[in-house]
This record gives structure tokens, C-alpha cells and sequence, in this order.
């Protein structure tokens, strides 16, 4: 063990293979392998506590029926408490172990689980509303996977099965010619369905993310850019790093079964080409204003010529949208983009850097250890 623990991060992952052949290898490992992350964080002492938020206890969030469409930019956000809560419970018990707070955790899970919360949003065909269920899936099947083990059978299925629903629920086409069927909410879709097959070991599902991320590589530009997402006005880098956070997400899940999509590069460009973009933007904004000129649904203001960077701040509560630097810099750390990406993002001052886009706490389920604590984590 200590042998290939000393290998290269990346060395132990398959070569990138057409996506019909690719299998769960480890069914119910999402995005970090629970225990093993476990025992690094407890080796770690107080950095693991406190990069976890180990002391940590949220109040329970009570269930929401339904989300509702909201008039113009932007979606129903009731539900982000519960994700927050989910959030924070799963890290600190990585943290801890300890099963009380697994139990808390559970609770909150059954509790939406038992009350059929967001089912009843099923009979809404919203763009930004599924949005925002996808959004919540992905740390809450993440949270799920991490405290399986330590919950009540009955218990699990109800919350295995509540989140089976609203997979189900939010796997689902737009009207024709759509742009939600092939931009930023494809890519979250079609993580969420990658998420849940790896959770079940359902195949079929989890290769579903695994060709979405190949299309999303194949649709780039040669400079490495988005062409749905960098014409989105004042927003187009914004949506950029959005489409990237949800393209690293679907790598750590594939990472997690050995699968290295970093690798893949349909048409000679890989993910690094898109986060190499990604930077130079933040550097250079007139580097994607000849594309954000075209000012689709472009958000909160319609001047393309100033593009909003707020994602390069905190958000309270230790939400970071750019929170996806973390296992992209654990592989890729010596790499310009990495580097520029994570000084412009003060990524390593703020942590913790918990984002649903990542799937949860970030920084706790990748961040380096201090050194002699523990090995990186290989998958």
C-alpha cells in the first residue's frame, strides 16, 4: 500500500476509454473514499477539524414542499439552507466519526425524505427551478454516500429512494432546441446522474456524465472557451467557472472509480484547455468580451463590457463558488492556471470553501494534509 500510495496522483487511474465501457468499480464511493479520507483528516489533528468545521452543529432545516418559477433571472433558492446544513454535517462527521453526528446528518435527510420535500415540484417544466433541485442533489448524494453505513437500514432506503425520485425528477429534456438541454444545466444535470450512479453502482447512469463531460469538451472552441457560456454577457465568465466547477466535479467522481477523465480530450482539448481559458479571462477580461457581446440572458446587469467576478469572493458561511480549485489543484497544482486561479480567488486564506457545485466541503474532502500527516488521497 505504501508503494502505490507513492506513485503519482494520477497513475493508478484507466486510460480514458469510450464512455460505453466505462463501470462503477466502487459503488457507493461518490467523491471521496469515506474512511480513507477519514482517517487522513484524524491524523491531521486540528487542520482536519478545522478545515471540516468539526464543531459544527446547524439547526435542522424543515422540509419545502415544492420550488417555485420566479419572475425573470434566477431561481427559487428556499432549499440552499438544507444544502448548507448537509454540507457542514457530512464534513464534520469526516472530521469526527463521530456517529451522533452521522445520526443528525440522517435526520436531516429522512426528514426531507419522509415529507416527499420537492416532489410536488415535478409538474414544472422551469429551467432555473430544476436548476436549483440539481444544485441541492449533488452535496446531498455526496452527504449521503459518506454516512450510509452509520444510519438505520429503514432509514436509508427512505433517503435512498427520496433522492432516487428527484434524480428522476429533474432528468428530463426541455422543449426542442432548448438551450438548458446542452449549457450549464446539462453539464449539473448529467453530474447528479454521475453522482447517483456511482452511489447504486447503476451503470447506465453513470455513464451518462461521463459522455455529457466528453460533448462539453467536444463543443469548445481551439482557445478553450464555451460558446453557450461566453455570450452570456456581463455573466460570461461567471458562467465559464460554472461550467468548469460542474466538469471537475464529474472528474472527482470519476476519479473515485479510477477513472481519469483529466485525460480525456475529444478533438485534442481536454478540461485544462477550459480552466486555462477560464484564467486568462479573469486576468484579461477583454480576452471573452468579442463573445460576451452577444448578451444572452446575461443576469443581473446588461453592461457585457463589465464582467462580474463576484464568484471570486466569498460568499458567507464559507460558500465559495470557486471551492473546485481544491482537487484541481491537489492534481494540478504546479500548473500557471492553477496557481493564477487560486491567488485570484484567495482560495487557500479562506478555507474552508464549502460550494454545491463541488459536491460540499472542498477543502475537506481534498485539500493537501500538512506534510507527514497523511499520503494524498489516490483513488
Amino acid at each position: 500500500m505504501r508503494l502505490l500510495l507513492a506513485l503519482p496522483l494520477l497513475a493508478l487511474l484507466h486510460v480514458p476509454a469510450p464512455a460505453a465501457e466505462y463501470r462503477v468499480e466502487r459503488p457507493g464511493v461518490v467523491l471521496v473514499d469515506a474512511a480513507e479520507r477519514m482517517r487522513d483528516l484524524r491524523a491531521a489533528g486540528e487542520t482536519g477539524r478545522r478545515w471540516c468545521g468539526a464543531d459544527q452543529r446547524p439547526a435542522l432545516v424543515q422540509p419545502i414542499a415544492r420550488l417555485v418559477e420566479t419572475e425573470g433571472y434566477g431561481g427559487d433558492n428556499t432549499a440552499e439552507p438544507f444544502s448548507l446544513a448537509v454540507m457542514r454535517l457530512a464534513a464534520a462527521y469526516l472530521a469526527t466519526g463521530d456517529r451522533a453526528v452521522a445520526g443528525k446528518l440522517g435526520t436531516q435527510l429522512a426528514t426531507w425524505a419522509e415529507a416527499g420535500a420537492l416532489l410536488r415540484t415535478r409538474d414544472t417544466d422551469d429551467a432555473s427551478t430544476l436548476f436549483a433541485i440539481k444544485r441541492l442533489l449533488l452535496p446531498s448524494i455526496a452527504a449521503y454516500s459518506i454516512v450510509r453505513h452509520e444510519l438505520p437500514p429503514e432509514r436509508s432506503a427512505v433517503i435512498r429512494d427520496w433522492l432516487g425520485r428527484l434524480v428522476v425528477l429533474v432528468d428530463r429534456d426541455f422543449s426542442e432546441g432548448s438551450v438548458a438541454d446542452r449549457n450549464n444545466h446539462r453539464y449539473l444535470r448529467d453530474a447528479v446522474n454521475m453522482a447517483w450512479g456511482a452511489l447504486t453502482g447503476d451503470d447506465a447512469a453513470y455513464r451518462k456524465g461521463i459522455e455529457r463531460y466528453a460533448e462539453a469538451l467536444a463543443e469548445m472552441r481551439p482557445d478553450g472557451s464555451l460558446p453557450l457560456e461566453t455570450r452570456r454577457g456581463a455573466r460570461a465568465t461567471w458562467y465559464m467557472r460554472q461550467s468548469a466547477a460542474t466538469l471537475v466535479a464529474m472528474a472527482e467522481i470519476a476519479a473515485a472509480q479510477g477513472h481519469d477523465l483529466y485525460a480525456l480530450a475529444p478533438n485534442g482539448r481536454s478540461l485544462h484547455d477550459m480552466v486555462d481559458y477560464l484564467a486568462g479571462a479573469i486576468a484579461k477580461p477583454a480576452t471573452i468580451l468579442r463573445y460576451a457581446s452577444e448578451n444572452y440572458i446575461p443576469g443581473p446587469s446588461r453592461n457585457w463590457r463589465v464582467q462580474d467576478l463576484g464568484f471570486l469572493r466569498r460568499r458567507g458561511n464559507h460558500r465559495h463558488y470557486m471551492a473546485w480549485i481544491e482537487p484541481y489543484a491537489l492534481r494540478f497544482g504546479d500548473r500557471p492556471a492553477a496557481v493564477a486561479l487560486r491567488a485570484a480567488s484567495a482560495a487557500t486564506t479562506q478555507r474552508p470553501l464549502l460550494d454545491e457545485f463541488s459536491g460540499g466541503n472542498a477543502t475537506c474532502f481534498w485539500a493537501p494534509l500538512p506534510s507527514g500527516t497523511a499520503a494524498a488521497p489516490a483513488p
